[in-house]
């Protein structure tokens, strides 16, 4: 792996966006974005991240179904260095606490049909500060957080085509990614983006994929499948 070439997965992701500006990278429930426009959506992604006082290492928890805009809060992260903590949709209760504060993370984007769990242990979050909220028709009112600032998604693109400007290296952490929790509290992973590059090359390289193919995500995207070979 020449890491001299790629520092970080925001660094691989934007040589891609080079090379195939114009090509699909993804297509979810009858969506598509190119690998151009996914670039601009992660940059202003994460300088939006950045202007919320997100930086180099802190943690962003995200708690979406698989969509097109889970991809631009995931990248958007790692091009600015924060940490992405996927979080199990299933998780609520304690379970949830568990992670949200285990993580650390001061920011959460969740989707709003989720949003309720965080509303029943919101005063058990003792790191927790604002939560972005996808989903919806734009009309409906958020959810009555007592103190949890309440964000709608449409935030995290409204600084267009902006740059984090960070330089994020190898061994920097770009994701905690919490085990299932079936012998005890979830534990926290953490992955390097040294790792998540050379997972993803390998996968590729053992199933032959080519540039050609389509590969099907078949997993939820906070899962270490979609994480480290299918997305």
């Amino acid at each position: 792996i020449d890491w001299k070439r790629y520092r970080s997965l925001g660094d691989l992701f934007e040589q891609s966006a080079k090379a195939f500006a114009g090509k699909p990278a993804y297509y979810n429930m009858g969506r598509s974005i190119s690998f151009g426009e996914l670039d601009i959506m992660t940059r202003n992604a994460g300088a939006w991240l950045q202007s919320k006082g997100q930086s180099q290492g802190a943690g962003v928890a995200v708690m979406l179904p698989n969509c097109l805009e889970y991809l631009w809060v995931w990248w958007g992260a790692n091009k600015l260095g924060a940490i992405e903590v996927p979080v199990n949709n299933a998780y609520k209760g304690s379970f949830l606490e568990h992670v949200v504060n285990n993580s650390g993370a001061r920011l959460m984007v969740v989707d709003r049909e989720l949003a309720p769990r965080l509303l029943a242990i919101e005063e058990r979050l003792t790191k927790l500060e604002t939560v972005l909220l996808h989903g919806g028709n734009g009309d409906e009112p958020p959810p009555t957080f007592r103190r949890l600032q309440a964000l709608p998604f449409d935030r995290l693109y409204a600084r267009q085509e902006s740059d984090p400007g960070v330089d994020v290296r190898p061994h920097e952490i770009a994701a905690v990614m919490y085990t299932s929790g079936t012998t005890g509290p979830s534990k926290g992973v953490m992955m390097p983006h040294a790792q998540g590059y050379f997972a993803s090359d390998e996968g590729a390289h053992l199933v032959r994929l080519e540039e050609s193919d389509v590969y099907y995500t078949c997993s939820p995207f906070f899962h270490v499948n979609a994480q480290m070979l299918t997305v």
